[in-house]
């Protein structure tokens, strides 16, 4: 296909194939077929079929990044217009919830963690960003085990609201 990368060739058929088959079960050979790409080129982009997902969550935070700006002002705003993305790829983040896969956004969340403490230039501590990788990563994941059922406005409120909690009431 003119103008479509082979990643996201590569990327579009796991996910197709994730529809039916649990990670395992798919192997390199049907990805490629799916794909419609030959072996070296799933090779000159990924090492594994977990890569696909790891890559494609890294993917989605660096378009995040440059779609959405950062600023200490307005960080409810921010926190809405990402979860307002993420809801638009939720039928994948789905899938790699339902396929108990989501160990392999760990790392790209926590990078993305890194990247914005340090924008913000908040940084204060070594486990901060491991800290708040921890809370997102186990938030959207229960957000995509709820089907996604709360808007990103509800979700983007219930955030907020945890973040600026003072103390923990009895």
């Amino acid at each position: 296909m003119k103008g479509r990368s082979v990643a996201t060739d590569i990327t579009d058929a796991l996910f197709e194939l994730l529809k039916t088959k649990e990670l395992p079960q798919i192997t390199v050979t049907e990805l490629i077929k799916k794909a419609g790409v030959c072996r070296a080129s799933f090779y000159r982009h990924f090492y594994l079929t977990e890569d696909v997902i790891r890559q494609y969550s890294t993917a989605m935070y660096e378009d995040i990044n440059r779609k959405i700006p950062l600023s200490r002002t307005g960080i409810y705003e921010h926190i809405l217009a990402v979860n307002t993305y993420l809801y638009s790829c939720r039928e994948r983040l789905g899938l790699i919830e339902q396929r108990g896969l989501y160990h392999l956004l760990e790392d790209p969340i926590l990078q993305q963690c890194v990247y914005q403490l340090q924008r913000l230039d908040i940084w204060s501590n070594r486990y901060q960003a491991e800290f708040y990788a921890g809370a997102v990563t186990q938030l959207l994941r229960a957000w995509a085990r709820n089907n996604f059922a709360e808007s990103p406005d509800e979700i983007s409120r219930i955030i907020y609201t945890l973040m600026n909690q003072r103390s923990l009431k009895n």
